[in-house]
């Protein structure tokens, strides 16, 4: 609260002195109003406007008035969730079990020579790949005898390699029950396995086959030798050879031997390198196009003739399907990197098909410089007697391919042992009932709960802050700041529920207030205009409020209002500027109370009235003590700003959650344009806040 401000007498002279230097208007010189200054607890209005269009505190505010609602809309948006979940959620039982990648042994050797057979093996991320194909996946719906189609079974599976281990984790998630969870996850290991030992074994069959063909030709080459070998003996009479020979023999015979063991493994891996090359084509991505497209041809042939043009159509696409398959086919026969498209297993193929290639041609490399070996060897036979040679080539051949004879005599031994008795790449631990966890539907349905009420608060808040926002109404002390750019003087609540002692002690103690912030005349007279926005925000109130208070502390008052029921004596406008003068003896009549000049409404501005009401603004002015109130019009119309214009004083009232920013605004932009002179903003029905310090922010 600031001290009062006094007139300066040098200044009151100084404009006296200057207005009689003056030449003559039309505005008697009685009617000069002295110099004021501006008070200083107004402020200089903002050049930018409001810094944001509502006060923050009315946003907690507004919560705490719609407590209620939010509680509502929290339970019904928690009831609606409550609802979803219990339609939604079930029960899901999770059962869990292991596989372990099993090395294929040698246990099936059945001869020492060379290197026994062994199926290929096959990594983790081809076992995993090879677990979640279809056919897997049907087969363990069928043996399960269950409803849930592969596709749901593929959905609930988790399959996980161990790190660093040989070790597979798989756990299925169901709603089926304990029992056909665990059920399910059990026939779905027997199914894996299964698949690895058929795939194993039809690896062996085909090497088996191989073995038998290759084993018949070694025989009939055994009995040809043989023949050669009876032949020769009774025709050079050549029963035995000497040490040397048998020596020489013995080596040849180990370089034929080794040279017939890499033929054989070279041989082999060209049936092995035909294998992986029509596996790999059985996964080209135009075989699935294939099937499709004789699927949809069956059943156009079900409803159309074949001289249908829609049946030929599809029979052409067969057709063109199948020669791109030919032709890729053709091409995997040669390595290439189209050859290893297509997922997983595919690209396994792949790198297997591009080792067996690198491999053959080591093996043909090493054949290549043994046969350079073996020439060698022959050569250094050949200054043996001539018989003893021809018998020595003719033994070598023959142990040769006894030798080879025996290989692959071992060799189909093995492949049919595997061919039998295939282990399988896999081991399956089956699944306990304790391997299994339930997941109640009660923790789902909580946190649904929970998640459906703080979204509906959350809501609730958000529209409850949005309307808040987006109301320019002017309801707080700190609104009546930020839009009037003014000093609150005072604020009024609602007196509905006053009685007149409380309400005469309030008035008491605004106009002392008030005394301190408006500026006084020459002779300790006071003159204030109220004005506000719009008709009804309470101008009138506050005036006969403050003009009972003034009264109260012995002061002359002089009210001007435009309600003629506001005061016991009234006078009206049009007299009271006629004859001034009168009005000013009337209010100094002791105990005369305050004296009220009625503005009619019929009553208009203009320039004649004018210079009525600065002659009698002036000639109040120099009562000694006198009060004068004012109540003005709307602010919107013209003539406010013409008697507010020659009024020392003048405060800006606001009628709580009635006036708006942007006519507040606009209107006190124009007073301040007609150098109004504003000591500061009053609000009247200040809304009873739930939060006590948004009256006083």
């Amino acid at each position: 609260m600031s001290e009062p401000n006094e007139f300066s007498v040098s200044a009151v002279n100084r404009k006296r002195a200057e207005a009689a230097s003056q030449p003559a208007s039309d505005v008697p010189a009685v009617m000069t109003q002295p110099v004021v200054s501006r008070p200083a607890t107004e402020p200089e209005p903002a050049a930018g406007g409001m810094a944001l269009p509502f006060d923050p505190l009315r946003l907690i505010d507004a919560l705490a008035r719609h407590w209620l609602r939010l509680v509502l809309t929290a339970a019904i948006f928690g009831a609606l969730a409550l609802l979803i979940g219990f339609g939604s959620f079930v029960t899901e039982y999770t059962a869990t079990a292991q596989f372990i990648k099993q090395e294929m042994p040698n246990t099936f050797r059945v001869s020492e020579v060379g290197e026994p057979f062994r199926p290929r093996q096959l990594t983790l991320p081809t076992l995993v790949g090879l677990m979640k194909s279809f056919s897997v996946l049907e087969r363990t719906c069928q043996r399960a005898k269950t409803d849930l189609s592969p596709r749901a079974l593929l959905g609930g599976l988790t399959i996980t390699p161990e790190r660093n281990t040989d070790l597979i984790k798989v756990s299925l998630k169901t709603s089926l029950g304990e029992q056909p969870t665990l059920d399910l996850l059990n026939a779905f290991g027997q199914e894996v396995v299964q698949m690895t030992r058929e795939t194993q074994a039809q690896e062996a069959a085909d090497m088996n086959k191989f073995l038998k063909q290759q084993l018949v030709k070694a025989e009939q080459d055994m009995v040809r030798i043989n023949s050669e070998l009876l032949a020769f003996s009774k025709e050079s009479h050549v029963v035995d050879a000497d040490k040397e020979l048998d020596a020489e023999l013995r080596k040849t015979g180990e370089l034929d031997l080794k040279y017939e063991t890499m033929r054989l493994d070279y041989e082999t891996l060209d049936l092995k390198i035909e294998g992986l090359a029509k596996e790999l084509g059985q996964h080209n991505p135009l075989t699935a196009q294939l099937q499709g497209a004789r699927s949809q041809l069956a059943q156009l042939l079900n409803t159309y003739t074949e001289a249908n043009p829609i049946v030929q159509s599809q029979r052409a696409q067969v057709a063109a399907i199948e020669k791109q398959i030919k032709e890729s086919t053709s091409q995997t026969s040669s390595v290439s990197p189209s050859a290893g498209e297509g997922g997983t297993v595919a690209a396994n193929l792949y790198m297997e098909l591009v080792t067996s290639h690198s491999q053959k041609e080591i093996l043909a490399a090493q054949l290549k410089q043994l046969a350079v070996v073996r020439e060698t060897a022959n050569k250094r036979l050949s200054g043996l007697p001539e018989k003893s040679m021809q018998y020595a080539r003719i033994k070598a051949r023959q142990q040769s391919l006894e030798t080879a004879r025996v290989l692959l005599a071992s060799r189909q031994r093995e492949a049919q042992l595997f061919e039998d008795s295939a282990l399988g790449y896999c081991r399956f631990f089956e699944a306990q009932p304790q391997d299994v966890e339930v997941s109640g539907r009660g923790k789902k349905i909580a946190i649904a709960l929970t998640a459906g009420t703080v979204m509906g608060l959350l809501l609730c808040v958000l529209l409850i802050c949005l309307t808040e926002s987006f109301d320019d109404r002017l309801k707080t002390p700190a609104d009546v700041r930020r839009a009037t750019q003014l000093p609150l003087l005072a604020s009024l609540p609602d007196v509905t529920a006053w009685d007149a002692g409380k309400l005469e002690a309030w008035a008491f103690r605004t106009w002392m207030a008030f005394q301190s912030q408006l500026v006084a005349g020459p002779n300790q007279s006071l003159v204030c205009g109220f004005v506000s926005v719009s008709d009804g925000e309470g101008r009138s109130t506050w005036i006969r409020l403050l003009a009972g208070a003034a009264g109260q502390r012995e002061r002359n008052v002089v009210v001007v209002a435009n309600d003629p029921s506001a005061g016991t004596d009234t006078i009206r406008l049009d007299d009271a500027l006629a004859q001034p003068s009168l009005v000013a003896q009337a209010a100094t009549k002791p105990a005369a109370g305050a004296v009220w000049v009625v503005v009619g409404k019929d009553w208009q501005w203009n320039a004649a009235r004018r210079r009525q009401w600065q002659t009698a603004l002036a000639l109040w002015q120099q009562r000694h003590g006198l009060v004068v109130l004012l109540e003005l019009a709307a602010a919107r119309k013209p003539e406010t700003s013409l008697m507010a214009e020659s009024l020392p004083n003048l405060v800006w009232l606001v009628g709580g959650g009635q006036a708006r920013g942007r006519d507040t605004n606009e209107q006190l932009a124009a007073l301040r344009q007609a150098r109004c002179h504003l000591v500061g903003a009053v609000l009247n029905r200040e809304p009873a806040l739930r939060i006590p310090h948004a009256r006083n922010s």
